[in-house]
């Protein structure tokens, strides 16, 4: 067997708090991290709670993830990169945007497969932000 290649997702605007009262959202994991080969596939699940008391609005966007030198970070759009993985990545949701009443846990199903294709080696990024819309 080959050595693994690293399959990441970040999550981003990963812990909503404060801001509006009584909307808050908490995020279960904050970075998933796979190690996997080609032709593989891994399962695992983001756990989004509303700890506040009013309903939240919920939209989820992929993009890439760079990180520089310097620290600064930049998202550009899915697939635009050399080390992409977001093609890989796929969302189990109702639909874009969805609602988290108060007090309520929704799991988001997620996996990534791996393409069965030579070359493939290192490490492959992408994010998955987690944004509220509503309320503001």
């Amino acid at each position: 067997m080959s050595a693994g290649r690293c399959a990441g997702l970040l999550l981003g605007t990963l812990l909503l708090m404060g801001g509006v009262a009584g909307a808050q959202l908490v995020v279960s994991e904050l970075s998933l991290t796979w190690i996997v080969e080609p032709g593989e596939t891994q399962e695992g699940a983001i756990e989004l709670r509303n700890v506040g008391n009013e309903v939240v609005r919920i939209a989820l966007r992929k993009s890439e993830y760079l990180f520089q030198h310097d620290g600064g970070n930049t998202y550009p759009p899915p697939g635009s990169t050399p080390r992409s993985n977001a093609a890989w990545i796929t969302v189990q949701l109702p639909g874009r945007e969805f609602e988290l009443a108060p007090g309520s846990v929704f799991s988001i199903p997620v996996a990534v497969s791996i393409p069965d294709k030579q070359g493939l080696a290192g490490s492959y990024w992408s994010v998955l932000h987690v944004d509220r819309v509503s309320p503001f």
